[in-house]
């Protein structure tokens, strides 16, 4: 369509873009508009031959606008133009940007090599990806500065097609999974007990914390009454979110080693998962505890290392460890990985019932053992517990997910 109007028609002022003040979010730019009818935002970026388009649908008024996945160090010609409910385009002046360089900081931003891009193979979108970094040595025995630098720090980057970064945040706290909300923020956790929610200039705009924890919880979070609320949450479509709490409880004549059932027995301090139900308000709705429906005598590798023992639980040992809690529409049930058992469980919400258990049938008790899955195929693998070197490779790379960006 051609421009057939003035600009002065439509836009009140001329529209703008200025780099993301906030330093949590350096490569996002913010386009400023102000029309006078409602209709469809159209922003062209081009650079060096290739465009790409942005398209929102905006009501009367002044607005800032985020643009997230524009190239690194790139130069670029922006055409902004609204269309009307009569589909009449009216255009603006045309804008310049310059995105900045990428840290070359080897300690603060990492470097990724792409070997092989498939582009036709690709959902359309943005690839999210959370990144840690990790001091040598085990958790317990690190120095406090060594713990900050583990501890005190993450990335998400947003990759494109071409597996070029096009976006980063900063953030201030270990990160352990990040997803897109159905309002198109970022919601992501922290190693602070503090799933977040922000948006692509990095502002926060939610966040909770685990009230009954030995961790103070983040300013302004929003407490639930759980003690560690950890990994990644799942948005609901009510609102609500699912997440793990892990609980302490005292057992009686419990192991004192994984590898050895004829070591002395003796009361142990045991963390076990509990999933909860949470509203945006911070109440609890719904539990489902690992103790009340697993024999908590069936462990697996890696229940006496220290993961919880620098986390506020001192010689507590880490039962079934959860790495993520999932709710299935189809059927209203919740999946729920615990790494240290090598399973996962599929549980009925409606009546907390285990419908299934994808395990190896080793140590189970005669009535969960009724509910594993038998498997099918020659070629079947169980899920197991990474070997080390694996383990750390994948808490460094973290955690991928995919997210549309066509209205930021």
């Amino acid at each position: 369509m051609s421009n057939a109007q003035p600009t002065t028609d439509v836009f009140r002022q001329e529209p703008s873009v200025v780099p993301n003040a906030d330093p949590v979010a350096p490569m996002a730019l913010v386009l400023s508009v102000d029309v006078n009818v409602a209709g469809t935002l159209e922003l062209k970026a081009v650079s060096e031959g290739v465009s790409q388009r942005y398209r929102w649908q905006v009501e009367s008024g002044a607005k800032s606008l985020p643009v997230v996945g524009l190239k690194p160090a790139r130069s670029y010609r922006l055409e902004v133009s609204l269309i009307d409910a009569q589909g009449q385009r009216f255009s603006a002046k045309p804008l310049t940007a310059q995105t900045p360089a990428l840290p070359i900081s080897s300690l603060d931003f990492p470097t990724l090599r792409v070997n092989r891009a498939q582009r036709e193979r690709m959902e359309p979108g943005l690839t999210l990806l959370s990144v840690r970094r990790r001091a040598l040595g085990r958790s317990h025995r690190m120095t406090a500065e060594q713990r900050r630098f583990t501890t005190d720090w993450s990335l998400i980057l947003a990759l494109d097609e071409d597996g070029d970064i096009v976006w980063f945040y900063r953030s201030p706290a270990r990160i352990s999974g990040v997803a897109a909300l159905n309002n198109g923020h970022l919601f992501f956790h922290t190693t602070r007990n503090s799933p977040t929610e922000i948006d692509w200039l990095g502002r926060t705009l939610r966040c909770w914390g685990a009230a009954l924890g030995p961790t103070p919880m983040p300013p302004g979070a929003v407490p639930v009454q759980a003690v560690t609320l950890h990994h990644q949450p799942d948005e609901l479509p009510n609102g609500n979110f699912l997440s793990l709490n892990a609980v302490p409880r005292r057992i009686e004549n419990y192991f004192t080693s994984e590898t050895d059932a004829t070591a002395p027995r003796r009361a142990q301090w045991v963390m076990g998962d509990e999933v909860i139900e949470f509203t945006p308000e911070g109440e609890v709705v719904w539990r489902w505890n690992c103790f009340d429906h697993l024999d908590p005598f069936k462990i697996g590798y890696d229940t006496f290392w220290s993961y919880w023992w620098v986390r506020g639980f001192p010689d507590h040992l880490d039962w079934t460890h959860g790495n993520g809690v999932h709710h299935d529409p189809r059927d209203n049930s919740v999946l729920l990985s615990l790494r240290n058992l090598d399973a996962v469980i599929k549980i009925d919400r409606s009546t907390g019932q285990i419908r299934w258990i994808l395990a190896r049938d080793i140590g189970w008790s005669e009535p969960l053992r009724a509910k594993l899955l038998k498997p099918v195929g020659r070629d079947f693998i169980w899920p197991t517990l990474l070997p080390d070197p694996l383990l750390k490779l994948g808490i460094a790379v973290g955690w991928v997910g995919r997210v549309l960006m066509s209205n930021p």
